[in-house]
């Protein structure tokens, strides 16, 4: 007798936008390793990382991220990753306005050339904000107005430090490539990233 037939396993291209040192690759180490970096340099053109997430034995899937520079003069050049890109972590910084803004022009780039690619909308170092002196320059509900106007999920409120947000996010992610839906509530994935407390109460900003 034959043996039942393994499911082909599924694969999603996910592109990362953000701004310059607005946290994408230590987003990525996170949730690749578990480990929260502080030290990156800063992405030159695009890097990539792939990893399986599994909800069962028959929901899984590949995402192959592509880390995108933040760089203006990579603007012409970030725009060749677009293509057949099923979803995008569009990531600003809560204390930048500048990132905000910047994550307006992806929006719009991405509408352009790839309308069907699902945006994700990320807040990132939300840890910043229990620092004194630190003043969240985006308010939530300006990031909720965006989030409707582009029509994405989210904004998800993420730390890389802490952990915080990160699971849910590519749990999310992986579900709607899977499905082509975004579920309201998540159920969570067998190799989830393992969040940490930092105990630490040093504040600082990490670099791309």
């Amino acid at each position: 007798m034959f043996g039942r037939r393994t499911p082909e396993l599924k694969v999603a291209k996910v592109i990362l936008l953000g701004a310059d040192n607005v946290g994408k690759t230590t987003l990525i180490v996170r949730w690749n390793s578990g480990h929260f970096e502080r030290n990156t340099y800063t992405t030159i053109g695009a890097a990539y990382t792939a990893k399986l997430v599994s909800f069962s034995e028959e929901e899984k899937i590949q995402l192959n991220v592509w880390d995108t520079s933040g760089a203006e003069r990579f603007d012409s050049l970030t725009k060749l990753y677009y293509r057949d890109a099923q979803a995008a972590i569009l990531c600003y910084e809560t204390v930048s306005l500048h990132s905000f803004d910047r994550a307006m022009f992806w929006a719009n780039q991405l509408k352009q050339h790839e309308p069907s690619c699902r945006i994700f909308l990320v807040a990132t170092k939300v840890d910043l904000l229990e620092c004194d002196g630190i003043v969240e320059e985006v308010p939530q509900q300006d990031a909720l107005t965006f989030k409707q106007k582009i029509g994405a999920r989210g904004p998800y409120r993420i730390s890389s430090k802490t952990g915080e947000g990160i699971s849910e996010l590519f749990d999310s992610i992986a579900l709607h490539c899977l499905t082509g839906t975004c579920p309201s509530s998540v159920r969570p994935s067998s190799i989830s990233i393992h969040e940490q407390s930092d105990k630490e109460s040093e504040c600082f900003s990490c670099t791309d």
